[in-house]
């Protein structure tokens, strides 16, 4: 029994990281998250030091901005939950999207700092981890699901860290950090159109 069951994780151990039966969808969804993560992370690499320096607000200010955002995310999570199951993971990410765009137009054109301050903390990434997280475990069967997952978080994380150095090296040469923000919608808006791609797993769940 031991044999047979070494034999077996070691089957599983050699499937390819990147073959899943519906890797079409799957790679959509990570082309998503990716584009995402490098729009997004073009603004929140840099913000703080923004707010900082150009605005004004305290380091005691920007301390409580942060404990405030991850409260606010314990009760976005549950709030992301129960909309996945009522509209579905597809809306749920498109609509994120979307408010990311609506945040980044705000980061260019406004200068409130307690307004821009709320905004930067205000938990918009659960409503689309949460939804793309219950797509992949919907497409993926239990032994794909895994790596599935693996892929989906590493696909946001590579995103984060492209949109970082880029954020980085453009606050350095561009006059004005509200500059650096307008190349935030190249990729949110790329990230959108594969958003707009996806196809609605909601009922693919109990397949699996």
């Amino acid at each position: 029994f031991q044999k047979e069951n070494s034999d077996h994780i070691i089957k599983r151990a050699n499937v390819p990281l990147f073959k899943f039966e519906n890797y079409k969808i799957i790679l959509i969804v990570l082309l998503c998250h990716f584009f995402l993560g490098f729009g997004t992370n073009i603004v929140m690499a840099i913000f703080s030091v923004y707010i900082k320096s150009e605005l004004k607000v305290s380091h005691f200010s920007i301390g409580m901005l942060w404990a405030l955002g991850s409260l606010l995310a314990v009760f976005a999570f549950k709030m992301a939950g129960q909309m996945v199951e009522i509209f579905g993971r597809r809306p749920v990410i498109i609509g994120s999207i979307i408010s990311y765009i609506f945040a980044t137009f705000c980061y260019i054109f406004l200068t409130n700092p307690i307004f821009l301050g709320l905004l930067w903390v205000f938990p918009i990434a659960p409503f689309f981890w949460l939804p793309g997280t219950a797509i992949i475990s919907d497409i993926t069967k239990r032994a794909e699901r895994g790596r599935g997952i693996a892929l989906f978080t590493s696909a946001g994380s590579l995103g984060t860290v492209a949109g970082g150095l880029l954020s980085g090296f453009l606050a350095d040469i561009l006059p004005n950090m509200r500059y650096v923000f307008s190349f935030s919608f190249i990729f949110i808006i790329i990230s959108l159109v594969f958003a707009f791609k996806m196809r609605e797993t909601k009922d693919m769940g109990s397949n699996n």
